[in-house]
């Protein structure tokens, strides 16, 4: 099963790893897609152009398939 989440508000970084004082990867817009693949604490393990990135849970709203 593939859990997606879209994007819920502009502005949201994603993340290199599991903290708020990880690597920056990307800033995105409200809207996005991405599948989930992992869980660690408040951080959702995201796939975002082919590499791993970390969101915050509360910046994803999760798609029932």
């Amino acid at each position: 099963k593939i859990s997606m989440g879209i994007v819920g508000s502009s502005n949201t970084f994603l993340m290199k790893g599991p903290s708020p004082g990880a690597p920056l990867l990307e800033i995105v817009e409200e809207g996005h897609r991405l599948e989930i693949i992992g869980k660690k604490d408040i951080w959702l393990q995201v796939m975002w152009d082919g590499e791993v990135a970390y969101i915050r849970e509360s910046n994803l709203l999760p798609v029932q398939l």
